[in-house]
């Protein structure tokens, strides 16, 4: 009798497993990689992966931007003899995103010799230059509360507006649902946004005839009221309606309409290419944006001057296009452009630059280092003030497909003379909260000093800042995360003891500030210095 209930508890058991493994293949051939890859290594504690099963997670885990975890699998399959030359590529991307760029080389390069389905020429290049670049100097870096499970991405300025564009569930006729449930959707479709000074956002109306239309990109000629838009239509039934053109219509601001729609004169419908992604200066006398035809180079740059109210033929914008992809040109003012590219060194991925315009010429190209730019998809780089940006990604981590990321770059004033000095600032010592290894949740016994919640409370205009930092080991996104999870971890603990929640600004530094530097190794001890939360006072 035992041994029979043996046999059936071990073909239960051997079922469930099989059971395990189906469902991670199922999620795996629906693209649901992020479970596909818990499943397969919640599989694979009790069992042996067969070597395809073994290959998908190791792809899950690389899809996912989970480099920690598919840069040791690949490392495992690159031993072996007949192992496609994917992994190569994979090998590199892992090591890429794990910092480690000597050994991202050496698999691009060997990639490169053996399968030609991705240009890595650019992504050897970059890994001898990435080592001589540092990432940038930052307060805060975090994606928007507000971000949807589908695609939201910035925008620029738009009249004394901002504009930005969200991807919403649309029904057979043309409705959009902005209440978040997608649920009843039919198809999805990009649309422009209208942030007013007072927080208030409104959607561009566009004529019936474009209802089941993506509006990704809109730019308005303040001098003229004139709007030029980019239409890409899902459902068209030609080729050359399938490909993104640029329209021109007039901008009614008070109904945040555009009316009289016509392709623009220079559409792409005339030279049969696909343009979009226009962009115009706050002059109203330049106009930018992204063209592919058989005649580009991939997407290139191309510009047209306003000469009295037309536009001159498009150029090229020579200084700025490389053998790949240059697209979302955005202006940032008269003569600052934002663009994104994959044929400049960087990451990988689309990488956002900057280019310096006197009229149409270029006279500068730089590049943006993390965390603005990671190994994956980052554009439409915007600033919103003379210290703080927006720009847009597609990295792991966030809400949806694209999402529009808040980054803070320098600090606020400490406090001065504005609140009457008084013995505790005089004193006061900035407050340092430690935690322990990849937690954000206060440590039992730890205590915010009574005398700071005692003058918080007197004095209400005095506000504080608190920013999170974690230690060296893992990705630059991961612990921008951790660290603004820590400080905001802080903040709730001083709100529930009664401050203010506008008293409170929360930030983040990441691993980029530690108290102990640990570039050449750290000690168990070392790596506990640098998990921390400030407490500053401030103006």
């Amino acid at each position: 009798m035992k041994t029979i209930l043996l046999i059936l508890s071990v073909l239960i058991t051997s079922a469930a497993w099989n059971q395990s493994l189906i469902k991670a293949n199922s999620w795996f051939d629906n693209y649901e990689y992020a479970k596909a890859a818990e499943q397969y290594s919640n599989y694979s504690k009790s069992n042996e992966l067969s070597l395809d099963d073994y290959k998908r997670m190791t792809y899950s885990y690389y899809i996912t931007g989970q480099y920690a975890k598919s840069l040791p699998l690949a490392d495992s399959l690159l031993k072996r003899q007949d192992i496609e030359p994917m992994f190569y590529y994979i090998h590199a991307e892992s090591s890429m995103g794990m910092e480690k760029y000597g050994q991202a080389k050496v698999s691009y390069i060997a990639y490169q010799e053996l399968d030609d389905e991705f240009n890595v020429a650019n992504k050897i290049a970059s890994c001898d230059y990435l080592p001589t670049i540092n990432s940038m100097e930052f307060v805060s870096n975090y994606s928007l509360s507000d971000n949807s499970s589908k695609a939201d991405f910035s925008g620029g300025s738009f009249g004394d507006n901002v504009v930005y564009y969200k991807e919403l569930g649309m029904d057979s006729l043309g409705s959009s649902d902005q209440s978040g449930d997608m649920s009843q959707a039919e198809f999805f479709l990009v649309r422009p946004i209208v942030r007013s000074e007072n927080g208030a956002s409104n959607q561009v109306s566009f004529p019936d005839s474009v209802k089941n239309f993506s509006v990704p990109s809109i730019a308005l000629d303040n001098s003229s009221n004139k709007v030029y838009f980019t239409v890409m239509q899902p459902m068209a039934q030609t080729e050359i309606d399938a490909v993104p053109h640029i329209y021109e219509g007039d901008y009614d601001a008070g109904t945040f309409s555009v009316l009289n729609m016509r392709p623009w004169k220079f559409s792409g419908y005339a030279d049969t290419s696909a343009s979009g992604y226009v962009t115009i200066n706050s002059a109203g006398n330049l106009l930018v944006y992204s063209k592919v035809n058989s005649r580009t180079k991939g997407a290139d740059l191309f510009y047209s001057e306003k000469i009295g109210t037309d536009w001159t033929d498009p150029k090229e914008l020579n200084e700025v296009n490389s053998a790949l992809d240059e697209m979302f040109p955005l202006f940032i003012g008269d003569s600052l452009l934002s663009f994104a590219s994959d044929g400049r060194l960087g990451y990988g991925g689309l990488d956002i630059y900057l280019a310096e315009l006197n009229g149409s010429l270029v006279s500068k190209v730089s590049h943006f280092s993390k965390p603005v730019n990671s190994m994956n998809d980052d554009f439409n780089f915007v600033y919103y003030s003379i210290d703080s940006a927006r720009y847009s990604s597609n990295r792991p981590g966030g809400s949806g497909d694209d999402d529009i990321y808040f980054i803070k770059i320098t600090e606020p004033i400490i406090i001065d003379t504005v609140v009457p000095i008084d013995p505790f600032i005089t004193n006061w010592i900035d407050q340092i909260i430690y935690f322990d290894f990849d937690k954000f949740t206060l440590k039992k016994g730890d205590k915010i000093i009574d005398e700071l919640i005692v003058f918080l409370k007197k004095n209400e205009k005095v506000t504080i800042s608190v920013t999170g930092h974690a230690d060296a080991r893992g990705t630059l996104d991961y612990n921008d995360k951790l660290g603004l999870k820590r400080a905001n971890q802080v903040k709730n603990e001083l709100v529930s003891l009664g401050i203010l929640e506008e008293q409170i600004t929360t930030y983040t530094k990441g691993k980029t500030s530690p108290q102990v530097d640990c570039s050449k190794g750290c000690s168990e001890k070392d790596h506990a210095k640098n998990r921390f939360a400030v407490i500053k006072l401030l103006k």
